[in-house]
């Protein structure tokens, strides 16, 4: 049986530090692997997902917790890759979208094997199933909470 931390900020502590050890993990295998960073694959996952594999600019910067400025940067990059391109909004022709192309269809597919390879490698191999789900449930309740201070 687990017994509470002494100290509650404890618990906050080891995210962190995990956190920041996983991603360093996570970030050398995605570079060995597909050549491409980790700030990259974020944003193919979310262009990826979205319908047509395109987002207005503006929905992708929020769902990337990006500023509009660091947002135009990254996508620079990838469109300079062949990876992205950006077009205007079909619905009102002024928006600005962000799209993945062919190539970026491709990378997306080989980083999201790379990334499931080194979660299961770097994180799944250290839980218990219910280790996982306690997990799970708690990071979802704290996003959740997060984001609806975001908005208010």
């Amino acid at each position: 049986m687990t017994t509470a931390p002494r100290h509650p900020a404890s618990a906050w502590r080891a995210l962190l530090e995990a956190h920041s050890a996983l991603i360093r993990l996570y970030e050398r295998d995605m570079q060995a692997d597909c050549g491409i960073s980790l700030a990259w694959y974020d944003v193919l996952v979310h262009l990826y997902e979205a319908p047509e594999h395109h987002l207005r600019m503006a929905e992708l910067a929020d769902s990337l917790l990006l500023s509009p400025s660091w947002l135009t940067r990254r996508i620079e990059a990838l469109e300079a890759a062949d990876l992205v391109r950006r077009c205007r909004a079909t619905d009102d022709r002024r928006g600005v979208c962000a799209q993945l192309t062919e190539a970026g269809v491709t990378a997306y597919r080989l980083a999201e094997r790379s990334h499931r390879r080194s979660i299961r490698r770097h994180f799944l191999a250290h839980l218990g199933a219910e280790e996982a789900a306690t997990i799970k449930v708690a990071m979802h309740r704290v996003a959740g909470a997060a984001r609806s201070s975001f908005r208010a």
